[in-house]
């Protein structure tokens, strides 16, 4: 993954990350663990692993995930989300995040709609998030964006065979200066 990410005051990021998921997948759970590496601030280097899992139903999933760091200071990301599907290639979804760093704890929530196109592997992405917490402000974030899919025939296929943890939302937790 690489984002590029513009602050109102002018001041530009550049990120990514690189993770590696172990998957067990059933018809109706998929249970996994993985590890990671990233950078954001351009030199802030960092290494986190965690544990991830979903259960599927005709037209839901419900989703978890624990992400860990113990580097500069302690570190837990957790996450339950559920998303729901009209039809193959249309979902609307939300997530609830509880971060625990070392210096302050806060909430996410995150809902967001994907729609992949017919033609071609492209999905369609609108989200909005919201974080609050052990600080004296608030954020929302609205975003949208467009990914190529590969390797599944529709939307509710790749929602059934990738990995779950909230990574994107993690990368954020690690830009909070508070």
């Amino acid at each position: 993954s690489y984002e590029d990410v513009e602050y109102g005051s002018g001041f530009e990021d550049e990120g990514n990350h690189l993770a590696l998921h172990g998957l067990y997948a059933a018809d109706t759970f998929t249970a996994g663990v993985f590890v990671g590496n990233g950078t954001v601030f351009d030199d802030y280097d960092f290494d986190f692993y965690g544990a991830e899992g979903a259960f599927r139903f005709a037209n839901w999933t419900l989703e978890g995930s624990a992400t860990l760091r113990d580097q500069d200071n302690d570190y837990a990301r957790y996450h339950v989300g559920a998303k729901y599907f009209f039809g193959d290639n249309f979902s609307v979804g939300g997530r609830y995040g509880f971060t625990d760093r070392e210096g302050g704890d806060w909430n996410s929530y995150d809902i967001g709609a994907e729609y992949r196109l017919s033609a071609v592997p492209i999905v369609l992405t609108a989200n909005y998030l919201q974080f609050d917490g052990d600080f004296s402000w608030e954020v929302d974030t609205w975003s949208i964006g467009a990914r190529w899919e590969f390797g599944s025939s529709s939307l509710r296929e790749a929602d059934r065979t990738a990995p779950i943890a909230d990574i994107r939302n993690y990368l954020n937790d690690i830009r909070r200066w508070d």
